[in-house]
């Protein structure tokens, strides 16, 4: 695979680390990217982008011996998310509506106070 341009976004760097890596899990992204709720992006990715994401799920107990299970994420589509990638990394971000201000008269008070 080549080179990929540095994602700009949490969005892009949770497709970047599924296509950096061969799986990851919520713990991943949360130590190699600060990403809090990675399911939630792997579910835009699904959903939205329509892109096949594969979930296996590890059964381990917890602390108090309780059994829980986690997903291990792996792309199944690696051309169509990387497709996704650089189409979300070229994405310009929107501007913010720019203020006029209008200058202040002579008779400012009166006319805010009287409009």
């Amino acid at each position: 695979m080549e080179k990929l341009d540095y994602p700009n976004s949490q969005m892009t760097e949770g497709i970047y680390l599924l296509l950096t890596k061969d799986s990851v899990t919520r713990a991943d992204a949360f130590k190699l990217a600060g990403i809090l709720n990675y399911p939630a992006i792997i579910e835009i990715i699904r959903n939205k982008h329509h892109v096949a994401i594969s979930t296996d799920y590890i059964e381990v107990k917890n602390k108090f011996g309780r059994g829980v299970s986690y997903g291990r994420y792996k792309c199944l589509d690696v051309k169509k998310l990387t497709d996704l990638y650089y189409s979300l990394l070229n994405k310009k971000p929107l501007e913010a509506p720019k203020k006029t201000i209008q200058p202040l008269t002579r008779n400012f008070q009166r006319d805010l106070f009287n409009g």
